[in-house]
């Protein structure tokens, strides 16, 4: 006669209902692990956010200065803090002066040149501040020469502060624009 295996009924169904102590440590182990490695890439996000913010208003000044000179015309960033956004408009010849300067259209879309924050890519960055000669406007003349607020040649160093001491320059004289930190 064969000799026969018995198996406890009460254990077989305890098996199939939960982890091992060890199983569990391990798991609570790689989930400290992902989670000490995601919490700083998430709150640095913003600081790459910003930081990409400030470089695409340094380039929308240079473009604003590059039409300026393209066109003969004055061309402005019109900096609007309290809506979170700014445009690019470039003056008329028959309607000169920054009053009456048009909505430059963006050849590759077809519509305004409007820059939001705190949507889409830029969703945590704010306009803070703007200070350029006197008012909110960028502007260079003809020649490339940055302008102030009221038309004339700027005088002072012009800010565009993004927040976190993230601001963008705009150089008297020169037109020189850069980026701080």
């Amino acid at each position: 006669m064969a000799a026969q295996t018995r198996t406890n009924p009460r254990r077989v169904r305890l098996a199939g209902r939960g982890f091992s102590l060890v199983e569990l440590v391990a798991v609570l182990t790689v989930a400290a692990v992902l989670a000490a490695v995601a919490v700083p890439a998430m709150t640095s996000t913003t600081g790459t956010r910003r930081s990409a913010a400030a470089a695409q208003v340094a380039r929308d000044l240079r473009l604003a200065r590059e039409m300026a000179v393209a066109a003969a015309l004055p061309a402005w960033v019109a900096f609007d803090v309290a809506a979170n956004q700014y445009a690019l408009r470039i003056e008329q010849r028959v309607n000169p002066g920054r009053a009456h300067a048009l909505p430059w259209t963006d050849p590759a879309t077809g519509r305004d040149h409007v820059q939001r924050f705190g949507v889409a890519e830029f969703a945590g960055v704010s306009l803070v501040s703007a200070s350029i000669g006197g008012g909110s406007w960028a502007g260079f003349d003809w020649k490339g020469r940055p302008l102030a607020f009221g038309g004339t040649a700027l005088t002072t160093t012009g800010t565009i502060g993004l927040g976190s001491g993230v601001e963008v320059r705009i150089e008297p004289g020169t037109g020189h624009v850069g980026v701080l930190p």
